[in-house]
This record gives C-alpha cells, sequence and structure tokens, in this order.
C-alpha cells in the first residue's frame, strides 16, 4: 500500500508541473493562477476557478448598502449569509444572490425587543442560523424557516475566563451534536467550546503556551505591570473558524509580529510542525491533526522575500502571509485568504497546494479587501468589505479534473487516480 501511495505522489507531481510549464500569464486575465515546485518557483496553471460576477448591494437588491461586510457563508440549500457589523444587521439572499430578508432585531423570550450590535460572524446549521452578537457580548439563534427567534446565549461563566476581558465572540461553528466552538476577541486560551445548552466546556487548540488553571486565577490579582510582563508570555489568539461536515474545526490565527517571524522561519525551513503554522485542524478533543506533507507548509504565500530583494516590488506585500479566513471545500479541500496579497490559497487534505490565485486590480475577478470566503456547490465565494460585494468563481474543467483526481484518491481508487492525474 505504501508503495503504491508512493507511486501516486509522484505521479501526482509530474502531472501538475508538466501543463503548468506550458502556461504563461494572460493580459486578459484578473490574476494567474499558480502554485510551488519544490525549489519555491511558482509553476503557473490554467485558472481552477473563474470569475463569473461580482455583485454588489445594488445586485442584490439592498435598500441599505453593505458597509465594510465582515463575515459570509452559505448553507445546504445555497442561501447566502452575509454580516454587516456596521448596519447592525444579518443580510439573507437566496440562492442566486437577490435579497430575501435581513435580521436586525428580535423579540426575546421575555417579549421585550432586543437589536443587534456589531454582529461579526454568521454560521448555518442545517436547521439554525447563528450570529455573533459581538458587541453585544452574546450569541443569538434563530430558525432558518423563518428567522424566528429561538435563544441567546450570553457569555460563559467560569473561573477559567478572565475577569478583565470583555467576551466579544466574532466566529463560530456548531457540530452535528450541537457543541459550539467561539472565537472571541482577546482570549488567548484557545477556542472556547459550548455545550448544545450553553454551558462552558473548556478551550482547544491552546497555542504553544500551557497556563494552568491557577495561573489563570493569579492573573485575576495581577497589578497592571504584572499583567504587562505575564501577556509577553502569551499565546496567539484565534481570528476565525469553520467546521466540516465530520466535525473537524479548521481555525486560523492572528499573528503578532513575533509569530509572523517565527512563521517564516518555518517556511524557509519547510516545517511540517504546526506550531508556527496560521492555520490549525484541530478534532473535537482539540489535538491538532493537520497534515502537512507538501512541498511547502501550507501558510499562503511562499515566496515572501521577493518584495525585500526586488527594490521595484511593493514593499506592502512582503513577508508571510495574513491569513483571515478558511473554508472547508469538496473532498477534504481547503483554502484560506491572506487580506495582505488578496489572494486564495487551496490545498489538499495532505496540505499539497492546489493551487493559489488572487490580486488587487479593477478587472472582473480582482478583489480589494478580502474578508471571508466560502463554498456554493462547486462554486467558491468571497467577500470584499471595500467593493461592498461577492465576488462569485465558478469551478473550470481543469478545477473539475483535479477535483475528480482527489476524490479517487480519497475513496482509494488509486488506479483511477492516476489516470485522472494524467490527464490533468
Amino acid at each position: 500500500m505504501k508503495k503504491i501511495i508512493s507511486i501516486l505522489l509522484v505521479v501526482l507531481s509530474f502531472c501538475m508541473i508538466i501543463p503548468m510549464l506550458a502556461v504563461s500569464a494572460s493580459a486578459a486575465s484578473a490574476y494567474q493562477t499558480y502554485t510551488y515546485s519544490i525549489e519555491g518557483k511558482a509553476l503557473y496553471s490554467p485558472d481552477a476557478y473563474a470569475p463569473e460576477n461580482a455583485w454588489t448591494s445594488v445586485d442584490m437588491g439592498l435598500k441599505v448598502p453593505l458597509d465594510e461586510p465582515k463575515d459570509l457563508v452559505t448553507d445546504e440549500d445555497g442561501n447566502v449569509y452575509i454580516a454587516d457589523p456596521k448596519n447592525n444587521r444579518i443580510v439573507v439572499l437566496n440562492e442566486h444572490y437577490e435579497y430575501v430578508t435581513e435580521i436586525h432585531s428580535f423579540v426575546n423570550a421575555s417579549g421585550n425587543t432586543n437589536t443587534l450590535s456589531g454582529p461579526e460572524g454568521v454560521f448555518a446549521s442545517p436547521s439554525s442560523l447563528w450570529v455573533c452578537d459581538t458587541k453585544n457580548g452574546r450569541l443569538v439563534e434563530f430558525d432558518r424557516s423563518d428567522y424566528s427567534f429561538i435563544r441567546v446565549i450570553n457569555a460563559p461563566e467560569s473561573q477559567l475566563l478572565e475577569a478583565d476581558i470583555s467576551y466579544q465572540p466574532t466566529a463560530m461553528a456548531v457540530d452535528q451534536y450541537g457543541r459550539i466552538y467561539v472565537v472571541s476577541t482577546g482570549f488567548y486560551q484557545g477556542i472556547i467550546v459550548l455545550d448544545s445548552e450553553g454551558g462552558f466546556v473548556g478551550f482547544i487548540g491552546a497555542q504553544a503556551v500551557t497556563i494552568s488553571a491557577w495561573e489563570l486565577l493569579w492573573r485575576n490579582f495581577q497589578t497592571e505591570e504584572q499583567k504587562k510582563q505575564y501577556s509577553q508570555t502569551l499565546p496567539v489568539t484565534y481570528n476565525n473558524v469553520t467546521i466540516t461536515s465530520d466535525g473537524f474545526i479548521y481555525a486560523t490565527i492572528k499573528l503578532e509580529a513575533e509569530g509572523e517571524a517565527s512563521m517564516q522561519g518555518a517556511i524557509s525551513s519547510k516545517s511540517k510542525a504546526g506550531s508556527d503554522m496560521p492555520v490549525k485542524l484541530l478534532n473535537p478533543a482539540g489535538d491538532e491533526i493537520m497534515r502537512r506533507n507538501g512541498f511547502w507548509p501550507p501558510a499562503g504565500e511562499i515566496d515572501i522575500f521577493t518584495p525585500n530583494l526586488d527594490p521595484d516590488a511593493d514593499k506592502n506585500l512582503q513577508g508571510v502571509s495574513r491569513i483571515v479566513d478558511v473554508a472547508a471545500g469538496p473532498e477534504k479541500t481547503w483554502s484560506i485568504i491572506d487580506d495582505k496579497r488578496q489572494k486564495i490559497y487551496t490545498y489538499d487534505f495532505n496540505g499539497n497546494l492546489l493551487f493559489a490565485f488572487g490580486d488587487r486590480g479593477d478587472m472582473l475577478g480582482s478583489i480589494y479587501s478580502v474578508k471571508a470566503i466560502t463554498y456554493q456547490g462547486d462554486k467558491m465565494l468571497v467577500l470584499d468589505s471595500e467593493l461592498n460585494a461577492i465576488i462569485v468563481y465558478d469551478r473550470t474543467e481543469y478545477g473539475d479534473m483535479l477535483i475528480e483526481a482527489i476524490a479517487a484518491e480519497n475513496s482509494l481508487d488509486f488506479t483511477y487516480a492516476i489516470e485522472c492525474w494524467e490527464r490533468v
């Protein structure tokens, strides 16, 4: 079996490289699709996704236009949900990106009218629509059938939660058992886990530093100077989260300067460790299980030194990627977005970079300020917070061939997988 897999990987790599060598950048395209060789050279390929349209507020039929939206998700029916915090609402569109309704207020269980305040995150489960009501410090659940109010889940209570940190949920996901995973600003212990009733369970995915319950309690009695010194030992925080159909959690990390330096070193050394990477894959127990078996770590851009060496290069594009969202795609593929370069990077389950694309510009398919990504069947949707629009990309024939080959691998049909890669 190992021999078969090894042969398959060699064929895979060879078949991906051959067509890429023959493709040159096109002046008619908004971007060039590429991956990287083992030497770190860009290998151009046909586009795996081609732009279909950019849906603005006018196209959607919104009376009040979007204003720097923060999040975008879809459900299994193709409906689209947008978190629009500056307008204190969640916008609901149908599968054709047409306005259905918006949620900005609700009548709670006591019969009082409540309003959303700066909601930055939204999540669709099979029966519910969940909202991170960020400035109100709570989660709100609505019935997806008619968007009626179901319940509020207020800030979790536990002695493990620091009293001086404000709970402001910005992203969330719910698994098939009703467990709730929450990303909140300022929480360095990891992703907050709640049970189906909203009770605090604990944290998963804590980064780098192990902090005991005693240390967390002691922090509540520290002076400001002690807290400042203590904070220098704390791990980084998460900034987004999504979940697969089988309950595995992809989470992205907000890196500070020190973390970016560590990530740069990890890329340079082709590290397969997850400690310095901006994306994690966690199982429900919180164990980091991401496979990083590609030529380079799955961390976004690999060509991170050229802007430093090229005097004509854009200095704003130097250094490692700044990853702000992740989406689970077909056949265990997954995509991340880099809001520094306005690019999308897509990997298979083993951490191989299948393709990357995207650029800032004025052509259809260009991105001004990428903030969120999600899949809608064979389409990829990207939220542009500067254009205040959804950019819709269709999967191409080349993209279909990639997915067909990966599907054969996942089903352990290696003979057919080799045939598919040869066609690629």
